[in-house]
């Protein structure tokens, strides 16, 4: 495991231990169906007391019949954790709703844009809801840069591009809920 990935899985670890206050589901985005079984796999060995009752994990490649089925009682579930593609499906279909989670977390945000299955979640589900009066889930997302050492040594980087970097890696974005 890489020394960024062990960095996110502390921060989420440190979140979810303040998670039992939340009445809403956790709901943690993986760019990939191996990611969500070594994500799953990690907060129950921090974990012991996640049971099949409070934890989903949906990795595989599901068909949207079978993927309603198991979406069916989501909310009662403390912990949902979804590979992009089968959570941008969920959306979609109307299986699953923003406003019904407490935090969205994209466990790896690296090579996200416009088409990226996150980007559209974010653009089409989640933006929609700023000027609703509805609950809005907290927002955080993780991703692997250069440091910055290396990037301002690069005699090609421009300024505004470095300090972009430096405004994104050390910023979380989030909205206060409603």
């Amino acid at each position: 495991m890489t020394h960024w990935k062990r960095q996110r899985d502390e921060i989420l670890f440190s979140l979810l231990e303040q998670f039992d206050k939340q009445k809403k589901p956790f709901l943690i985005f993986s760019n990939s169906f191996v990611e969500v079984n070594l994500i799953t796999a990690s907060l129950r060995s921090k974990f012991p007391d996640l049971t099949e009752n409070s934890i989903k994990a949906i990795g595989m490649n599901l068909s949207i019949t079978n993927l309603k089925t198991e979406l069916m009682d989501y909310t009662k579930f403390e912990l949902l954790i979804l590979s992009s593609q089968m959570a941008l499906a969920a959306f979609v279909h109307g299986f699953i709703k923003v406003q019904d989670f407490s935090v969205l977390c994209f466990s790896d945000a690296r090579g996200a844009n416009q088409n990226h299955p996150f980007c559209v979640i974010m653009n089409n589900f989640y933006t929609p809801l700023r000027f609703q009066e509805l609950w809005k889930p907290r927002i955080i997302g993780f991703a692997e840069l250069k440091s910055l050492k290396d990037i301002e040594a690069d005699m090609f980087s421009r300024r505004e591009w470095i300090m972009t970097l430096k405004h994104y890696t050390h910023t979380f974005h989030s909205v206060p809920s409603a």
